[in-house]
């Protein structure tokens, strides 16, 4: 995730710029375009705080690979790491959801804008694109919760199996 957090947020700009030019000549793709971009516009006020959070992400996930596979190997040094690492993952999930629910807010005015622009387009509805857009932020947002809880229990499994006596025991 952290690796994919860095490189679609290094290429996204680009990417649009590319369906842009594709788009060129072509009215009814580049209204459908039109509202991707006043997102994306949107969005760009936030690329440095998700790159941070995606760049951290990363790091953190390395950390747990590097200190599961230290402890597997019953040194001492895993279950530090891996422990360090367990809190700045749960720090890092904590800022980037927090980011992610602040990026919403702040970028409803401009997706509810798409929505209406997407709605005026032959055979499209905007009752219904509406509605889609927001069972997709409620859906969106439940799966963010449910998979937050997970990775608490995860690293509170971490911690503690790194804390536990006999772990302890068995490292050198």
């Amino acid at each position: 995730a952290g690796c994919m957090g860095v490189f679609s947020g290094a290429i996204q700009g680009s990417m649009m710029e590319m369906q842009q030019q594709m788009a060129q000549g072509n009215p009814a793709m580049q209204a459908q375009l039109e509202p991707q971009r006043a997102m994306l516009e949107a969005q760009a006020g936030f690329q440095i705080p998700m790159l941070v959070g995606a760049f951290f992400n990363l790091i953190a996930s390395l950390l747990l690979i590097v200190g599961a596979s230290l402890l597997a190997g019953l040194k001492r040094s895993g279950a530090m790491i891996l422990i360090g690492a367990a809190v700045m993952c749960l720090l890092v999930d904590l800022y980037n959801g927090a980011l992610g629910m602040y990026m919403q807010a702040q970028m409803q005015d401009a997706m509810q804008a798409a929505v209406a622009q997407m709605g005026q387009m032959p055979g499209q509805d905007p009752a219904i694109l509406g509605a889609a857009m927001n069972a997709g932020s409620t859906i969106g947002v439940l799966m963010a919760v449910v998979m937050l809880v997970i990775k608490l229990v995860v690293y509170a499994v971490d911690v503690w199996a790194a804390r536990d006596a006999t772990v302890q025991n068995l490292l050198s």
